[in-house]
């Protein structure tokens, strides 16, 4: 069931009923926010990191492929 629904049938006036949903509408926000922050923190550093060590791993093979094609 939907909660606004079911505050509305709890609450007989429309204020109480507004008053009882702006923590949840609050709680939305905030973990909106949070997921927002933490995507960004997550996108920013990783592809420096990533790259780095693509680079090493391909420095890797190729030297392990040119070595093996000098036997």
């Amino acid at each position: 069931m939907n909660i606004a629904i079911h505050l509305a049938q709890l609450f007989s006036n429309h204020a109480e009923c507004a008053v009882a949903l702006r923590p949840r509408q609050l709680a939305i926000s905030v973990f909106g926010l949070v997921v927002l922050v933490l995507e960004f923190w997550l996108k920013v550093p990783v592809k420096p990191v990533l790259d780095t060590y693509l680079q090493k791993l391909l420095a890797c093979i190729a030297a392990k492929t040119s070595s093996q094609a000098a036997l």
